[in-house]
């Protein structure tokens, strides 16, 4: 994979850790090619990269090869998203100049407009950021950069780069990641997730957050979202929150892996497809 415009300069290069199963397959299909073809038409300064081992075919998929970075591992979570991730950063950065790279999965959700605000808002200096999840380590407990989208100013990409050798590679990405990065502070930005979905009565209903502090503290209440117009009050609700990111994902994907999807899954494939209809049509934004 050769690129030589190094000076092709973007605001934001996203690295999309990816992999094949038939849920993944149908997010790609009916969310990321039509993000994809949105971006282009528009002409802003993102690009996307899907990152995947060297041990599946993909050309079934509809990406396009400019937008493919196939690693030299084969897939595993542990530690084949890691070693993804390092040498993606490192052909990105080898090969563009960028304000920030945005590490993220298949699951993840953005609101373009919103997504630009954030990169924006974010010095191109010292930035490391990202809602923060939380993982126990025997007796140490650790704030970490969440893997589903943490935000790196070119600065701290070449640090993970150079200190790579350092890396813990028997821990999950994310956690390995925030570990080198232990003197840096993670900044805080919001994510509206869409995890604990439940169907009851044959309908879908949707946890709602209400954003109370400047934290992301939450309350929960349901929002009904079985018919087209019900989705589009719910993304109407997460952009009034101004949400740059919707991490979609109902069920342990990493186990699940295959030829089918659970019913809560479907609800994610067609939550994903109702949002992009919404979002991201063919027709030319001129705002």
């Amino acid at each position: 994979m050769e690129n030589s415009v190094k000076n092709t300069d973007y605001d934001l290069i996203l690295i999309i850790i990816s992999s094949r199963s038939y849920i993944y397959d149908k997010l790609i299909s009916c969310y990321w090619i039509p993000l994809l073809s949105y971006i282009e038409m528009n002409k802003y300064r993102v690009k996307i990269y899907f990152a995947f081992g060297n041990n599946v075919p993909i050309e079934d998929l509809g990406i396009p090869k400019e937008n493919t970075f196939i690693a030299n591992v084969n897939e595993s979570a542990i530690p084949g998203i890691l070693i993804k991730t390092i040498d993606a950063m490192k052909f990105v950065d080898d090969n563009y100049k960028y304000k920030h790279i945005l590490r993220a999965n298949l699951g993840s959700f953005f609101i373009l407009k919103m997504l630009l605000n954030t990169c924006k808002s974010l010095s191109d200096k010292d930035t490391y950021a990202s809602h923060q999840g939380n993982n126990n380590l025997g007796e140490q407990f650790v704030g970490f950069a969440h893997g589903c989208g943490f935000w790196m100013s070119s600065d701290v990409v070449r640090e993970i780069i150079t200190n790579r050798k350092f890396i813990n590679d028997v821990l999950p990405d994310d956690v390995a990641i925030t570990t080198l990065l232990k003197g840096r502070t993670i900044q805080y930005v919001p994510r509206f997730d869409m995890t604990h979905n439940i169907i009851h009565n044959n309908e879908l209903l949707v946890p709602i957050q209400r954003v109370y502090g400047p934290r992301g503290e939450t309350g929960i209440k349901a929002f009904n979202a079985t018919e087209i117009h019900h989705k589009e009050d719910l993304l109407r609700y997460i952009t009034s929150l101004d949400h740059y990111h919707i991490r979609i994902k109902n069920g342990n994907r990493v186990i699940r892996d295959g030829e089918d999807a659970s019913d809560l899954e479907e609800t994610d494939i067609e939550l994903m497809r109702c949002f992009t209809n919404k979002l991201y049509s063919y027709v030319k934004n001129y705002s």
